[in-house]
């Protein structure tokens, strides 16, 4: 649909015009879609959606843990259409990174049909490239988010979907009705959406007639299914919020590390800045009545857009991902760039802005010499676009997974272990540094602002007593922990981890099959044979630390009485 109409909106241009055009929006297509390809790759936080998406297929639901009902996903749709996927049988992994690189490619063609819309009416002097695709093509950090395995793509797509319609597409009430649905879906792909649907609201009653009824139609069909989708997440989870909502502290404003983020992606995309002014132009006097009928209405919403989304990511405290929550507004910011040479009609002003964006955009230069820069901000994208790091999960997973079988093991995971979680994919699964998909944790209040998106940590107590977790496979345990249990490490071939409680009868199953860790009992009884000579303050820290282990799971009175008679306690039974 989206090919018809930029071949219909190509073919009516002028003949040296339309050439020039053609081979630009050719450069533009091929570009982003190979760029697209060869920086393609899969971030951890898709796996979770990936693990919601493989429960719902195998009749567990939309959870993470059976039994759980918990949204730790912040994109419903898209995590429902890898379901999809999987029901036609294809890997999460393929299916996610394929239609993320389509979802970008449409919004370039989408932003080549604005673009020759724009020029047919406008018949504007000189050789008007459709410079807002080009730069979308070359963008590389939108290249990096056109894949990842997250929504980004879709969600950018949708919302320059809808925008489209409702500049371009006329009064027609089916459009209006269409752009509707595009903002709703846009928000069941992401919380955000629900933003730009009020906003399309407002622009529907100011500038669409009959205003009233476009305006109530508009609104019944937002209104129907975002409000369905609502109440069903209310019925399902139990909160109107997402869980991440929490996890995120998105209730907390934190301006601060918000304009940073915003400040690093207009550093890098510092062309981008020159579209927040363009809407001044339009006090220019000189500006005919055409030019301001066709291109005011489009660049005041794509700037309420921008600058409302702006606001509202530099009162969250941005993210930690470089770039990846400013790609949505990007395409609204290229549209306002390009605009400025239909207001100026001037062939060299044109060639001139035209360039120079190009340059400025193939010359960009990263923030970030490795994956981490200041403030918790990371390029996520060089931790994980080397194929071996998913090879490698895969590896290890095949290998835990041979000594996890048919055992009601429960573990505990740090956020970059997601993709591994998946692969294994345990009976439970409790993460334990964001809370994104745990109630309990994501709940948690904040006593020091850190790292976005990953400030709040499941306490131990809660990991061991509320959670009975068995194990974790990662060396890189909090230290402060060995202060609340013992540290008891596990290894299972080349993969290592360390206890969290001592269950006898799991851990005997991990044995017989070949997983080698210590045997605390008999350590206890080596520490007991030496019991006098400990003093009795480091007596009573190791013994609640030996109850939070062992005592609590384990009935051992023999042992427990040995120690508990040290501490002059009364014996227990």
């Amino acid at each position: 649909m989206i090919l018809r109409m930029l071949k219909a909106s190509v073919l009516s241009l002028d003949h040296a015009p339309r050439f020039v055009a053609i081979s630009v929006a050719s450069v533009a297509i091929w570009f982003g879609l190979v760029r697209a390809i060869l920086r393609a790759w899969l971030c951890d936080d898709a796996f979770i959606s990936f693990r919601y998406a493989q429960n719902f297929v195998h009749g567990l639901g939309l959870v993470f843990n059976a039994g759980e009902r918990v949204e730790g996903y912040t994109n419903f749709l898209w995590t429902v259409w890898i379901s999809l996927g999987l029901l036609l049988s294809f890997g999460p992994e393929k299916w996610s990174v394929f239609w993320g690189i389509v979802f970008y490619l449409g919004t370039i063609l989408l932003l080549l049909r604005y673009h020759f819309v724009v020029r047919n009416d406008l018949k504007p002097v000189g050789f008007v490239l459709p410079l807002a695709a080009l730069l979308a093509s070359l963008h590389p950090d939108w290249n990096i988010f056109a894949s990842s395995g997250l929504e980004t793509s879709l969600f950018t797509f949708l919302l320059f979907a809808g925008f489209f319609l409702l500049v371009r597409e006329g009064n027609s009430l089916k459009n209006i009705l269409l752009a509707s649905s595009l903002f709703s879906l846009a928000y069941l792909t992401r919380p955000e959406g629900a933003l730009f649907g009020v906003i399309g609201a407002a622009f529907v009653l100011w500038t669409k007639r009959p205003r009233l009824r476009a305006f109530i139609a508009y609104c019944l069909v937002f209104g129907a299914i975002s409000l369905t989708h609502l109440y069903w997440r209310l019925y399902y989870y139990g909160d109107i919020f997402p869980n991440t909502y929490y996890a995120k502290s998105a209730d907390l404003a934190w301006y601060a590390q918000g304009l940073y983020y915003v400040r690093l992606y207009f550093e890098r995309y510092w062309i981008l800045v020159f579209s927040l002014g363009v809407i001044f132009l339009f006090f220019d006097r000189r500006r005919t009545e055409h030019q301001f009928s066709t291109l005011f209405q489009p660049s005041v919403l794509a700037f309420v857009f921008s600058t409302s989304y702006l606001l509202y990511i530099i009162r969250v405290g941005g993210d930690f991902m470089f770039a990846r929550m400013l790609i949505p507004i990007t395409p609204f910011l290229l549209v306002l760039v390009e605009n400025l040479l239909f207001l100026v009609p001037r062939f060299k002003f044109q060639a001139a802005l035209s360039v120079f964006s190009v340059i400025c955009m193939i010359h960009t230069t990263a923030f970030f010499a490795g994956p981490i820069g200041s403030k918790g901000v990371m390029n996520e994208w060089y931790f994980y676009h080397n194929v071996g790091w998913d090879t490698q999960s895969r590896i290890k997973a095949s290998i835990i997974s041979q000594y996890f079988e048919g055992l009601p093991l429960k573990i505990g995971f740090f956020g970059s272990q997601a993709r591994f979680v998946y692969y294994v994919n345990p009976a439970v699964a409790i993460e334990c540094d964001a809370g994104l998909t745990d109630y309990f944790t994501a709940r948690l209040p904040i006593t020091k602002r850190g790292r976005v998106g990953h400030e709040k940590k499941a306490p131990l107590a809660y990991l061991i007593e509320a959670k009975k977790v068995n194990l974790i496979l990662d060396e890189r345990t909090p230290f402060r922990w060995n202060k609340q249990i013992p540290y008891v490490p596990i290894q299972i071939e080349s993969i290592h981890g360390r206890l969290l409680h001592w269950d006898a009868t799991l851990l005997g199953a991990l044995k017989k099959r070949g997983a080698e860790f210590n045997d605390f009992p008999l350590e206890l009884d080596r520490y007991i044979e030496g019991l006098e000579s400990v003093p009795e303050q480091k007596v009573l820290r190791d013994y609640v630390r030996f109850k939070n282990f062992y005592f609590d799971f384990n009935h051992d009175p023999a042992r427990e009485n040995s120690i508990r008679a040290r501490l002059s306690l009364p014996p227990t039974h």
